[in-house]
């Protein structure tokens, strides 16, 4: 981690900030990797703003604070552009306070505002800190393949803070933090009444008239299930089977289904069906970065009998690029709702108390995408959120051939 030559306690009482205990906790690591998981008015931004300028007052440090919209990076420098600026009337050489924002004083210290939905903004650069805020709300590849290496010429350190958004990345990142094993992580979860200034009669009313699991999530910052689920039907207690109760006969047909990537992970789900048409994803293959040759060439090392291969049809250059290794693919557009609901009516319990679909619990990526995969906030919209689909979609995929009798038919063979 960065060394840090101002005394922070001195800083905090120059500039007037007294950090309830919550932030003080923060405050008082040394980790290089700061996780805050904090409910709403918690005062992350304050909190943000204050770690940001006790480096800014370093000579020559760099730092970023990025966020998912240009807008959502302003209200953290702004409050440090309150603090240096007008209140200390330490007067930057460079000043861009609209779009990307951009604060440089003359000690040779900056601060730049990034959007996460702008990734080709944050190449190219090595950094003494990062904070990442509202990062729940970003995917996780901005943090992996554009964040995580600006920091590693200059052994910088990265605070992530932010209201929790299910049982996503960020939960991953905060377990992480928990672990003894990562020396370098630390976590902290703080609900938003650990900020003394907020009104407890606001937060008992909306404990009141918001559902439990929102309040959960925005108030007590904790990890719950997103009340949006696609796949509401889905209950690990019920469709998740540990890998050594699964018995898979020989007598049942099997199948595979491929939803293409690269940045995004390519995933090859193993499916099996029994004599009463239950569905039961036994394994997963999911990887990124890597060739349509690389990936056929794990595919190929298995030997089983697969009826068919589905996939997206969208993907034709994909296509045939697994045939030319030896694997006929089988697909058809169909409806996106049609599907989501084939798909929910295997889910749901059939008259024994039994579902139609089994996943055993080796599956991993599969089980996340089924608690995290979304519709929208604004219910208007019909098509769920384009993050944590990419199993879903593979399953998608075969559900919707298999139930409407393509793979039977031998319809839409690739080639």
């Amino acid at each position: 981690m960065s060394k840090i030559s101002i005394n922070k306690e001195k800083w905090f009482k120059i500039s007037g900030y007294n950090p309830h205990e919550g932030q003080s906790q923060l405050h008082k690591s040394n980790s290089r990797f700061r996780v805050i998981v904090a409910g709403r008015r918690w005062g992350k931004t304050l909190c943000a703003a204050k770690e940001a300028e006790t480096m800014i007052l370093n000579p020559g440090t760099r730092g970023w604070v990025v966020s998912k919209t240009y807008d959502l990076t302003k209200k953290v420098i702004r409050e440090i552009y309150k603090d240096l600026v007008i209140e200390k009337r330490l007067v930057p050489v460079k000043k861009q306070m609209a779009g990307p924002i951009v604060l440089e004083f003359p000690w040779g210290s900056s601060v730049e505002g990034k959007s996460a939905e702008h990734p080709e903004s944050l190449l190219g650069e090595g950094l003494d800190w990062l904070i990442f805020d509202e990062c729940a709300k970003c995917k996780s590849l901005v943090w992996e393949q554009f964040l995580r290496p600006t920091l590693t010429d200059r052994e910088g350190w990265a605070l992530f803070i932010t209201t929790p958004n299910g049982y996503n990345w960020i939960y991953d990142l905060w377990k992480r933090g928990k672990n003894p094993d990562y020396s370098e992580w630390e976590s902290f979860k703080s609900p938003s009444w650990e900020n003394p200034h907020l009104s407890m009669k606001d937060i008992e009313e909306a404990r009141l008239t918001l559902s439990e699991s929102v309040f959960k999530q925005e108030y007590e910052a904790d990890f719950t299930l997103s009340s949006g689920r696609v796949y509401k039907e889905f209950d690990e207690a019920i469709h998740v089977i540990a890998e050594e109760d699964l018995q898979i006969e020989s007598s049942w047909l099997k199948f595979r289904s491929i939803d293409f990537g690269y940045e995004n992970p390519f995933v090859c789900l193993y499916i099996a069906t029994d004599p009463e048409d239950r569905v039961v994803i036994y394994n997963e293959y999911c990887q990124r970065h890597k060739t349509i040759g690389q990936h056929a060439k794990h595919i190929n090392q298995d030997k089983t009998k697969y009826e068919y291969t589905t996939c997206d049809p969208s993907g034709a250059s994909e296509r045939a690029g697994l045939l030319e290794n030896g694997i006929t693919t089988l697909s058809t557009r169909s409806n996106l709702l049609q599907g989501l609901e084939l798909v929910r009516q295997q889910l749901i319990l059939r008259e024994d108390g039994t579902p139609g679909l089994y996943i055993s619990n080796r599956c991993v990526e599969t089980i996340k995408e089924f608690n995290l995969y979304s519709y929208p906030d604004d219910s208007n919209l019909e098509d769920p959120i384009k993050d944590y689909d990419h199993c879903m979609d593979a399953l998608r995929y075969f559900i919707v051939n298999w139930r409407r009798g393509y793979i039977k038919q031998k319809l839409g063979v690739y080639g």
